[in-house]
């Protein structure tokens, strides 16, 4: 699902609690939808960008961001690899 959302092998997100992030400007933009019955991702209804995915029964108090929204730089406290069984054939990099 994630490599059809990025339309890439992979999509990089950053998760945060839902109630640690304020949305202060744009939210009129976003636009959501129910991807799969547990699944609610958003998009910009300006350009079309991916913004956030949220599982609305693993950890619905937690939402990720995709990482390319962000305009500062990135400093990570932890990289985690998942959904690996599903990535594509030709990407040798994951395990």
């Amino acid at each position: 699902m994630c490599q059809k959302q990025h339309g890439a092998a992979y999509a990089s997100y950053v998760t945060f609690n839902e109630i640690d992030i304020k949305i202060v400007q744009g939210k009129e933009n976003i636009a959501s939808f129910r991807s799969t019955d547990t699944v609610v991702r958003s998009f910009c209804k300006q350009c079309g960008s991916n913004i956030s995915w949220q599982s609305t029964t693993a950890s619905p108090a937690q939402i990720g961001y995709a990482l390319g929204i962000f305009d500062s730089t990135f400093e990570n406290a932890e990289i985690k690899d998942i959904f690996t069984d599903s990535k594509v054939c030709w990407l040798s990099t994951l395990k």
